[in-house]
């Protein structure tokens, strides 16, 4: 897909090109810039990605967020905004009427502090926009002003507390600030509808959402009272509704259980970013971070103990360079251990969306100039990274009252699978599946199920690969939907045969590889783990056979 814009025409050249009604057909225009689907890119998109935003409840003067939509198309687009919390709860949501080129600058302490909600109505087009469209479902009539009840239960919402948005739960992190978080979503539809991604019709066949990549934009965050500023592009998600489909990784994944109706491209998982910790640096570095949950996110008990709350597993590794190539690990576990530690108890990214200072919290890198490597596919129960999982990642660094700077990460890898799920080999599916358990937590000695034990899932490809002549690329296995009774085992194989000349492969079957995913702390009651046509049942607590229960084609 290619985008086109416009060169600059004199104004008496488009005034007279307007008044000839010959415009939309005479603006001569130049230049392509190439969008690639699957990739990071600064070009218009179906999708924007506000990764994190931040204000001040309390001090008018105080730390807020400023961002802008902006149409890249002379036909006029409707465009829905949606505000969620910092763990990926959606709160509101409300329609920007845009006409072509046209762009809406919006203050977040206007909607958290004063209840204001754009509403903007059709304005007259500009000399290069096509001509006012009437969407369905739609009435702006100016911005619209949020009742004194509906606008206290939003920034308790946003602020970690209390808030019938949640049935008297809660569904931010509960910061002890009283500044209200959490991230934006902007999205094109093609008609007004009171609806949150999360609801149904809003994807789908007979929904909302729009698919023209036209949507582009800018955030930024000010804090007069520390005499600071910072910003970045707004993250865009290209829709392509020829690349995704059913079971495809695409962006809202973790709300659609990877159905693909949003066709939207996702994020990569792999980031790298400056830090700058020293010298004139007062400030210091702020890592700005945005990651998918594993699904659908729930609100929970306010009070107590906090934990977040599952799907939000623990990330991988965190590695820091110096500017001479020194490296160390900062956090959490170098891959997996056998046997496996403790479940750590922090994270260094426990949530949705949020900023994390590099010196002094959970992690301190010992240079202060250099960069990052961040791996943050999410693991659960120390089995292999998600690979679902998606991030962006930004750093802003500052000397108080002095200067500062907001600069956007860099994808260390691709953000979509391959089409067939392998970058190399040929995928295979899987042929054999085996539950083992173990009470100790170490692999399987004794084959026992115990409540608060762990229980280790086999997987293995189908068909027989000889040992000399099998190149395994990739074995990969992650179990997902942990919090019902059926479990699903997702593994997939990549394999290649590698056969020298003249040399027979061996009459074994025993190369093609296999791949394990665990759980832990194993709950009492009955449960199946399935992986394509294959499943086992079986029970907590419980003796099960030497070589545990299995089932294969």
């Amino acid at each position: 897909m290619s985008w086109i814009y416009p060169r600059r025409v004199p104004g008496s050249v488009a005034a007279k090109a307007a008044a000839l009604g010959l415009l939309a057909t005479s603006v001569a225009w130049t230049g392509a810039l190439r969008a690639e689907v699957c990739a990071v890119d600064p070009v218009p998109a179906a999708t924007l990605l506000l990764p994190y935003f931040e204000v001040d409840l309390d001090a008018v003067d105080g730390l807020t967020t400023l961002f802008s939509v902006g149409n890249a198309a002379p036909e006029p687009t409707l465009a829905k905004v949606t505000l969620w919390t910092d763990l990926a709860l959606p709160t509101i949501s409300f329609d920007l009427y845009l006409t072509g080129f046209d762009v809406e600058t919006l203050n977040l302490r206007d909607v958290f502090a004063y209840g204001r909600v754009p509403g903007n109505p059709p304005v007259p087009s500009g000399p290069l926009s096509l001509t006012n469209t009437d969407f369905d479902g739609c009435s702006f009539e100016g911005p619209i002003d949020l009742v004194g009840s509906v606008l206290h239960e939003l920034q308790d919402a946003h602020a970690g507390r209390s808030s019938l948005f949640f049935g008297n739960q809660c569904g931010a992190t509960p910061y002890v600030d009283g500044h209200a978080r959490g991230f934006v979503t902007v999205d094109v539809v093609e008609r007004c509808e009171p609806l949150l991604p999360s609801q149904d019709g809003y994807f789908g066949a007979e929904g909302i959402v729009g698919y023209d990549n036209v949507l582009w934009g800018d955030f930024f965050y000010v804090d007069p009272s520390e005499n600071y500023a910072q910003g970045d592009a707004l993250v865009r998600l290209e829709a392509s509704q020829e690349r995704f489909g059913p079971g495809a990784k695409t962006f809202y994944g973790f709300l659609l259980g990877d159905s693909g109706l949003d066709y939207r491209e996702p994020l990569p998982p792999w980031w790298s970013t400056r830090y700058l910790v020293g010298g004139s640096f007062t400030g210091g570095t702020d890592l700005v971070v945005w990651r998918a949950p594993g699904g659908p996110m729930s609100s929970f008990d306010c009070g107590g103990t906090f934990g977040f709350p599952l799907p939000l597993p623990p990330t991988s590794e965190l590695w820091a360079f110096d500017e001479e190539e020194n490296v160390e690990l900062l956090y959490p576990i170098p891959g997996i251990i056998d046997p496996p530690p403790p479940p750590i108890e922090t994270e260094a990214f426990p949530f949705a969306a949020g900023r994390r200072s590099v010196d002094g919290l959970l992690f301190s890198p010992s240079y202060n100039f250099g960069w990052l490597a961040i791996d943050m596919r999410s693991r659960f129960d120390y089995s292999e990274p998600d690979p679902r999982s998606q991030a962006w990642i930004g750093s802003t660094f500052s000397a108080s009252g002095r200067y500062s700077v907001g600069i956007g990460g860099t994808a260390l890898g691709p953000s979509c699978e391959p089409e067939d799920g392998c970058a190399l080999g040929h995928p295979q599916p899987v042929g054999k599946l085996c539950l083992r358990g173990s009470a100790s937590g170490l692999p399987p000695g004794s084959e026992s199920l115990t409540v608060g034990g762990f229980a280790w899932v086999d997987v293995f490809p189908a068909g027989c690969f000889s040992s000399s002549c099998t190149q395994v690329y990739s074995a990969g296995c992650h179990l997902s939907d942990r919090q019902t009774s059926t479990w699903q085992a997702n593994a997939s194989f990549c394999l290649a045969e590698d056969r020298e000349p003249g040399v027979a492969c061996t009459a074994d079957c025993s190369g093609g590889g296999w791949a394990t995913c665990s759980a832990t702390n194993l709950e009492a009651g009955t449960y199946t783990v399935v992986a394509g046509e294959l499943s086992v049942t079986f029970t907590v607590p419980s003796t099960i056979p030497a070589g545990g229960l299995c089932d294969e084609l």
